[in-house]
């Protein structure tokens, strides 16, 4: 294989393993951002509840 044609593929191997990089941290980034959603939601209910309940008090 000449040399300029090792060169290209290694270029390509490397821009693949950008784009896999890329996509993973993309879905990781959403994971987080859907678990942090949830703990959002998760407080809320629970400082919701604690009004409740000190204006039953």
């Amino acid at each position: 294989m000449p040399l300029g044609s090792k060169a290209q593929a290694k270029v390509q191997r490397l821009r693949d393993q950008m784009a896999q990089m890329q996509a993973s941290t993309v879905e990781q980034i959403a994971q987080l951002k859907a678990e942090a959603a949830s703990r959002k939601a998760e407080v809320q209910r629970n400082m919701k509840n604690s009004s409740y309940n000190l204006k039953q008090r």
